[in-house]
């Protein structure tokens, strides 16, 4: 009888096991042109902020030359092209390149980078903002969380930005 309850214990483990692995969510495609001061920006990291509440994911890509982009969300097992419905902040940084950079350059570890730079932002006070507006090559108002004008609601299907 005990080893019955033991089997029963661990079946019951196993079932409600599944559906807890995954970790993704519905998204919907988020495309579109991001110009500054009438061109193209090309090379723009360009991040989706969820005004509500809840969960932080970043939703984000960098534009293409001709300032084209589409928004993506990395989970541990894939990359989804889109974004969840709801509303957003849209941030955008463009900074000068380090010349001491090599010309091949890992999107995991910019992305890695860059927040660090969002952690000591909030930790460490305004030497880290101050540091990297004098490299942005645009207003850095677009780039920060509080002070952005840019908004945008995800709908359902595809959304042109």
């Amino acid at each position: 009888m005990r080893n019955c309850f033991l089997w029963l214990g661990v079946m019951t483990l196993i079932v409600s096991s599944f559906g807890c692995g995954g970790e993704t969510e519905d998204v919907n495609p988020v495309t579109g042109t991001i110009t500054y001061e009438g061109k193209p920006l090309a090379g723009a990291r360009i991040r989706l902020e969820a005004t509500a509440g809840g969960a932080s994911r970043v939703y984000a890509c960098d534009s293409q030359a001709d300032g084209s982009f589409t928004i993506e969300a990395t989970y541990s097992t894939e990359t989804k092209q889109g974004a969840p419905v709801g509303n957003y902040k849209i941030l955008v940084g463009k900074f000068e390149k380090d010349e001491s950079a090599t010309e091949e350059t890992d999107p995991d570890a910019d992305e890695a980078a860059e927040l660090e730079l969002v952690e000591q932002q909030t930790e460490g006070g305004e030497d880290v903002i101050e540091a990297a507006s004098a490299k942005s090559q645009i207003n850095e108002k677009f780039n920060n969380s509080s002070t952005t004008p840019l908004r945008v609601n995800v709908a359902p299907g595809e959304n042109n930005i």
